[in-house]
């Protein structure tokens, strides 16, 4: 995503090109084998009822393969920007963009028409007035090569299309384009050199140490396989090139017009909160457990003593400030039952920390028959008189002796 959201230069977005389309290879083989079956069933839907040499299968080969090259950019183009789509949406999804990228192209020839029924006299009158209106085609061309992909990757219609691409490619992004133009043509001048000099080195040595002469029906399944991965990689190579004028358009993109998250990303700002400073006026912890902890009146003089003292700070628009204090307060009793009410009044318990006492929680009454409760009336009696003396047997009736019940 950053790849697309931040602004790089053309030779980081060519290499990436490789590395994206490494990623999500696995997918548009997918894609690649439904497209296979699909151009399959209208080659011969067309064969069997129009033939294969008639304007219209030409046509419908033309509009399938605009399709096709729309359903691998909108694959390529969900795994950049991290969006799962599932196939079959990608390919009912593609239908719209294929009708409105034909749309657009007819629009433009029909636009370029005038100019090349003027161009076309004034080359054959003078090949310097020639290159004039070559060079008006190209400018044109420029102008409009982001429009396709605008069509395909956005969903915009076949005029939004083609103004949106004159907007990305104008001002200084017309040389940005030009690059992109000469990157793309050098790397397919490259891989086509390429596959030109291998496949004279084949047709050379094959005849000479593998086979009697160049045909395909005598090849060992040795050669089909490399020529299948010859494929793969001309293949390969080629997406990637669309890949890279894919990236190109979508860091553009995102450059001329952020998305919303992109916004609010550069314009966060970082502001750090001010530090806290305690003033050295308010006795710390350790200082007011030896010393008598002052009351609140106390407490509330000297913070108003210290906040005089101190000068008042600019804070930044928008931010509160925020102190600190340390107090200790005393409380007397009339504020403990204060308290106590306002903790009866907040506080209820439950049913489950309530606990009810009935007859059957308190002790069992124990029986005595008369003889012994007799024999420990007497006992009492004597060591009361033991302990008491001096005092009379009629004092023990003044008292309140314990009564035994039976």
């Amino acid at each position: 995503m950053d790849i697309v959201t931040k602004k790089q230069n053309l030779l980081n977005l060519w290499l990436e090109s490789f590395v994206v389309l490494n990623q999500c290879f696995g997918k548009l083989i997918k894609a690649a084998l439904g497209l296979l079956i699909l151009v399959v069933l209208v080659v011969s839907a067309c064969a069997y009822t129009l033939g294969l040499t008639s304007q219209l299968t030409q046509i419908v080969l033309s509009i399938l393969n605009v399709f096709c090259v729309t359903v691998l950019l909108q694959i390529i183009t969900a795994h950049i920007l991290q969006s799962q789509q599932p196939l079959m949406e990608t390919f009912a999804g593609s239908v719209w963009p294929t009708i409105f990228q034909l749309i657009s192209s007819f629009i433009l020839a029909l636009a370029c028409l005038p100019l090349g029924l003027v161009c076309f006299p004034i080359m054959m009158l003078s090949p310097i007035l020639g290159v004039i209106c070559i060079i008006a085609s190209m400018f044109l061309f420029v102008r409009f090569l982001y429009s396709f992909l605008a069509i395909a990757v956005d969903n915009k219609g076949p005029i939004a299309g083609l103004i949106y691409s004159w907007k990305l490619t104008g001002g200084q992004n017309y040389i940005d384009v030009l690059l992109v133009l000469l990157i793309l043509i050098v790397s397919y001048a490259l891989i086509v050199i390429f596959f030109t000099l291998l496949g004279v080195a084949f047709r050379t040595l094959i005849p000479l140490y593998f086979a009697n002469s160049f045909d395909l029906t005598h090849l060992s399944p040795m050669w089909w396989i490399v020529g299948a991965i010859l494929v793969i990689l001309y293949l390969f190579y080629h997406l990637a090139l669309l890949t890279f004028l894919l990236l190109v358009f979508l860091n553009r993109k995102f450059q001329l017009e952020p998305t919303m998250p992109a916004q609010k990303e550069q314009e966060a700002i970082f502001i750090p909160l001010p530090e806290l400073e305690i003033p050295a006026q308010v006795a710390t912890p350790e200082q007011s457990s030896h010393n008598n902890p002052p009351s609140l009146s106390q407490t509330q003089t000297s913070q108003n003593a210290v906040s005089a003292e101190q000068p008042a700070t600019q804070q930044p628009s928008g931010m509160e400030t925020l102190q600190i204090t340390k107090t200790s307060v005393n409380t007397t009793e009339e504020d403990a039952s204060e308290i106590t009410q306002h903790l009866h009044q907040v506080y209820t318990p439950r049913d489950k920390e309530t606990v009810q006492h009935t007859e059957e929680d308190r002790m069992p009454t124990i029986l005595f028959d008369d003889e012994l409760a007799q024999q420990l009336e007497h006992q009492f009696l004597e060591e009361h008189k033991k302990q008491h003396p001096t005092q009379h047997d009629d004092s023990s009736e003044d008292d309140n002796p314990i009564q035994l019940s039976k």
